[in-house]
């Protein structure tokens, strides 16, 4: 958070010199940019105006005082409607941090805005037409209608870095899906390049063989993820596209079922929670067995014990033979007078070939106290009470609009309404969550969707949030020295 807050900051001083330019399009220099960079993992970009206007952060005392006294006094100049873009190269440290980090940001009159830096006591360099100055590990460099911060973790030198990256700006174009990718649609994006991230990862993959390898390059080659956010009036959606080679598609082990058979199988009723998982379990296990050898060994080994022993009980195929792929849990509960609840819940595993003796081994387990469980070869079901157990003529299902319930790989909600949360004993940022209506999660071969709904739908979710966290902290706000 330090890091990218800092980013923030150094981005934001340049931008509020930046002018207009209509016929600049900074995301071409960006394609161009990504064409010659091979080593870029994750690139995409910020409508920092659309988050300026959605917050309506300019209205917050203090806060909203400093940042109009910015830009103010860049009127004249000051213009957020391009997007800000951003680039991170491979590798990233165990902390998320990578190696390299460039902003890009469109500007009008390069010389205005070194002049307006240069009486902020910013010392400037010139070098190949291009002017820079350093900050610690950032630099930032200024050509004509470009300027391009740059933050790297080991020592660099600026002129050269910045040189090179100028240069990159002014080649060919990235390939149609990347330059779709840059003009994605959403209040944040983020792009993953698969093939970059393998390029620059070190991991157990360096461990297996050279055909291994050879296979896994050819899976992520022109393989990426595409992420977006977009802030609405009481609700936040985030989308994820995959964009996989045919190879990797073959590759995935998620299934899905427009009829929703598995939740039938998870009981009745309307849960205020609910998980339910459906994959290809073969594939799955064959997937960790080509990629990650070892790796299911591995996990038993650290756990231990108990389950140790259950994966020891699938024989050579663990997973494929005390699993069949498909898992549900739901959790019941209406509000009482006082806004809590008395929880119910619902469990459904459906087992292997070998999965008998995972039955055999849990049911005496489940059948202590008031559980009721349903138990045979091909699966396990135990509810905390008998009204929801499965019904020929009912089956789970969700209390909001989910169209994707059960139908998807993974899916999940959990539901708010009408819940008393102050009996949580919630602290702090925590408290959150009393502001939420609902959550959704689906996930398939194509991606997933995270959708989130408040209570409150007459504002942006972001100014919700913001004002929420000032009431929150407002005695620490009053205090700030501004």
């Amino acid at each position: 958070m330090k890091f990218i807050f800092k980013i923030f900051l150094l981005s934001f001083l340049v931008f509020s010199c930046a002018k207009k330019n209509e016929k600049h399009l900074i995301n071409e220099r960006v394609s161009s940019f990504l064409k010659n960079n091979k080593n870029v993992v994750l690139f995409g970009k910020v409508e920092l105006n659309s988050l300026l206007i959605k917050s309506d952060i300019k209205k917050v005392p203090k806060i909203g005082l400093l940042l109009n006294s910015v830009l103010d006094e860049f009127k004249s100049t000051i213009i957020l409607e391009n997007p800000m873009y951003y680039a991170s190269e491979g590798p990233f440290d165990t902390k998320g941090i990578p190696s390299s980090f460039y902003t890009f940001i469109s500007i009008k009159n390069s010389d205005s805005l070194i002049l307006d830096l240069t009486k902020k006591g910013y010392d400037f360099n010139e070098y190949e037409g291009f002017k820079y100055a350093e900050f610690g590990k950032f630099s930032l460099g200024v050509e004509n209608d470009l300027a391009i911060v740059v933050f790297k973790q080991e020592e660099y030198n600026s002129r050269d870095i910045l040189n090179l990256a100028f240069s990159n700006t002014k080649g060919k174009l990235s390939n149609d899906l990347v330059n779709r990718m840059l003009l994605a649609k959403g209040d944040i994006s983020a792009s993953l390049d698969l093939n970059a991230l393998y390029s620059t990862s070190n991991t157990e993959l360096e461990k297996l063989s050279e055909e291994k390898r050879k296979e896994i390059k050819s899976l992520v080659q022109n393989s990426y993820i595409q992420t977006s956010v977009v802030f609405k009036d009481g609700e936040v959606i985030i989308d994820s596209k995959n964009y996989f080679s045919d190879q990797l598609k073959n590759k995935l082990f998620f299934k899905t079922d427009k009829n929703a058979v598995l939740l039938s199988k998870l009981g009745n009723g309307t849960p205020r929670l609910a998980l339910t998982l459906n994959v290809d379990i073969n594939k799955l296990e064959n997937f960790i067995n080509d990629y990650s050898p070892g790796f299911l060994n591995k996990i038993g080994d650290e756990l231990g014990g108990p389950l140790q022993m259950v994966l020891m009980m699938g024989g050579d195929n663990p997973l494929s033979g005390l699993f069949n792929g498909e898992l549900g849990f739901s959790l019941f509960g209406e509000p009482q007078f006082n806004g809590g609840f008395i929880p119910d819940f619902n469990v459904f595993l459906g087992l292997g070939d070998k999965g008998n003796s995972i039955a055999d081994l849990v049911k005496p387990f489940l059948s202590i106290g008031t559980m009721k469980t349903k138990i045979d070869s091909r699966s396990i079901f135990c509810s905390t009470s008998e009204k929801y157990f499965p019904n020929s003529a009912k089956k789970i299902s969700s209390p909001i609009e989910f169209e994707a319930f059960g139908k998807k790989s993974i899916t999940c909600f959990a539901n708010f309404e009408g819940m008393d949360m102050s009996s949580f004993d919630l602290e702090g940022g925590a408290k959150i969550i009393t502001e939420i209506k609902y959550v959704t999660f689906e996930l398939d071969s194509n991606g997933f969707i995270l959708h989130l709904k408040t209570k409150n739908q007459k504002d942006n979710i972001l100014k919700e949030t913001l004002n929420f966290f000032l009431e929150e902290y407002e005695s620490q706000i009053s205090n700030l020295p501004i």
